[in-house]
């Protein structure tokens, strides 16, 4: 609740100083409550419980997302007189829906009433435009060339692509690209994690559900004691804090992506990952130590990761000097364990990949190697005591 007000207060001060508001439509598909409020997701899915007599599903129609916004728009011009709006479209598809159709089916309807709720609001308001990302990325013309493998992220030549053609209908830097700026004329083959990595993406998120189911449980028996050590990061430190209970650690809970200047290169990374790196300046401002740590290199053992492997470390590489300027401890798992590459080490630290019999894990360590990993890590942050750790 606090930080909602927080949020809101920015708003708030934010709004009298705007000249264009920028917004995107994404989704048609929400969650509400009866008395008419919205959810951010459904209820009982990562918190609280669904209460079929209290939580209900919508999926709105043009008619409903053209009277919310033109609503919307009149309201906010009252607190900025003259204040324009741009509206986009998410190129980015659904993952799932709650109408009991197709996934293919229901983004298709949703981009389609999106789209024509943002015509009908250009056509009966003179101070609302709109600009094409949707087209630009998701359009036949471009031939899913812009997304990645999993052909629902939008890869960062996609986002220049899109925004060339942005600098240019403003007229700005970067524009005079933009006239010329077509899509290649063959497919470019996006560079592809290997086949075991989609595998691998279904066990990271079941690995999210379990931690999330695991935490809600724990909500439900009790308040957490205090906490003295966090693991925020993604599926391997779900793996980590399983080796965490193992060794007898209760409470545990969960909080709920060559020839370049090194500076050019950070600039890079600090714009691609300008949200994580925001959670982390606030997390060290509130005056708790932040301990970074690296991917295990599984992939360095699979054949078909070895083109990019020398981007992998470079890029890790970006990663630990941007955090360690922001004041983070960063470690490189491979130099806690003593391993490169785990030559003639792969029988003890792999994992068996859970979707495939005989096949490996080219993501997750095995136990041992989580197990190994906090031997080597635990001395040198100290520990913490037994009954009051979340992780």
């Amino acid at each position: 609740m606090r930080a909602r007000a927080h949020t809101l207060a920015c708003i708030r001060d934010a709004l009298p100083g705007i000249d264009v508001l920028v917004f995107t439509l994404g989704l048609t598909e929400g969650w509400e409550h009866v008395a008419g409020y919205a959810y951010p997701m459904c209820p009982g899915t990562v918190r609280s419980r669904f209460d079929a007599d209290l939580h209900r599903f919508v999926n709105h129609s043009s008619h409903d997302v053209v009277t919310c916004l033109d609503a919307t728009m009149n309201r906010l011009r009252e607190v900025r007189p003259g204040m324009g709006f741009m509206l986009t479209v998410s190129p980015v598809p659904l993952t799932a829906t709650a109408t009991g159709g197709h996934v293919l089916s229901a983004t298709t309807l949703a981009k389609s009433v999106l789209r024509s709720a943002a015509g009908e609001l250009m056509a009966r308001r003179d101070d609302v435009d709109y600009f094409p990302s949707y087209e630009l990325i998701a359009g036949c013309q471009s031939g899913g060339r812009y997304y990645e493998a999993n052909l629902r992220s939008v890869r960062s030549d996609g986002v220049d692509f899109v925004m060339r053609h942005f600098a240019a209908g403003l007229g700005v830097a970067g524009g005079s690209e933009a006239t010329s700026a077509q899509p290649p004329a063959a497919p470019v083959e996006a560079p592809t994690q290997p086949d075991a990595a989609a595998d691998g993406e279904v066990s990271c998120e079941e690995a999210l559900l379990e931690s999330f189911a695991r935490a809600t449980g724990a909500a439900a028996a009790g308040p957490l004691p205090a906490s003295r050590l966090c693991l925020l990061g993604d599926s391997h430190m779900t793996f980590l804090s399983r080796a965490l209970q193992r060794r007898g650690i209760g409470n545990v809970g969960r909080f709920p992506h060559g020839d370049v200047d090194t500076e050019q290169a950070l600039a890079y990374y600090r714009r691609l990952n300008r949200e994580r790196l925001g959670v982390v300046k606030a997390v060290r401002a509130r005056g708790f130590r932040v301990i970074v740590l690296t991917d295990p290199p599984m992939q360095s053992r699979n054949p078909r990761m070895k083109p990019y492997l020398v981007g992998i470390e470079a890029y890790e590489s970006l990663a630990r000097h941007a955090l360690a300027e922001l004041g983070c401890e960063t470690y490189s798992v491979r130099d806690l364990m003593g391993v490169t590459g785990f030559d003639g080490n792969e029988a003890r630290y792999y994992r068996p990949d859970p979707n495939e019999t005989g096949g490996v894990d080219w993501i997750h360590g095995c136990e041992a190697w989580y197990d190994g990993v906090l031997d080597a890590l635990l001395p040198l942050i100290g520990p913490a005591p037994a009954d009051a750790l979340a992780a």
